[in-house]
């Protein structure tokens, strides 16, 4: 005997794909709301990033000089730090000197220069009763009231043309 065929039907699957689609207007205005918030988002990440950006290069540099400062004490293990120092003008040796108050180091000496070399008027108690001078001034009389803009004095004191 013959066989008959057996009619074989196809097989249908169903399943799902990415295909273009039309945007409906309503779809379309919703697209470009989101899109503009994204771009604000955009706008405003990018904007914190510089300012967070430029305080942290701000931050390294600051620890970046404090680092340079520390390196170089370690290297010399020596600091800058506020000292006294005693400043002598010895007019008899003509020399000036700079001492350290704290360990008597003499820091630099030199010759005194002409303007350090001049000296004032001797006005102690012998040239004063010897009559070298004029008499002094009491310590207690204010001294005379001078315009200090006006070399010449006060402009009562200017002769007028």
């Amino acid at each position: 005997m013959p066989s008959k065929k057996q009619k074989v039907l196809p097989q249908v699957i169903f399943e799902m794909a990415m295909l273009p689609c039309q945007l409906t207007d309503s779809e379309l205005t919703d697209v470009a709301i989101r899109f503009s918030q994204i771009q604000v988002q955009i706008h405003d990440r990018v904007a914190e990033l510089k300012s967070v950006t430029s305080s942290r290069k701000e931050e390294i540099k600051l620890l970046q000089e404090e680092a340079s400062t520390l390196r170089q004490k370690l290297i010399t293990k020596k600091e800058d730090r506020p000292v006294s120092v005693k400043e002598t003008i010895n007019v008899e040796d003509n020399e000036f000197t700079r001492v350290r108050e704290d360990t008597g180091e003499v820091l630099f000496s030199r010759e005194l220069h002409p303007s350090e070399r001049q000296t004032g008027l001797d006005l102690n108690e012998e040239s004063r009763a010897d009559g070298d001078g004029e008499s002094p001034e009491s310590e207690d009389t204010p001294p005379p009231d001078t315009d200090d803009d006006n070399p010449f004095g006060s402009d009562e004191d200017t002769i007028e043309n």
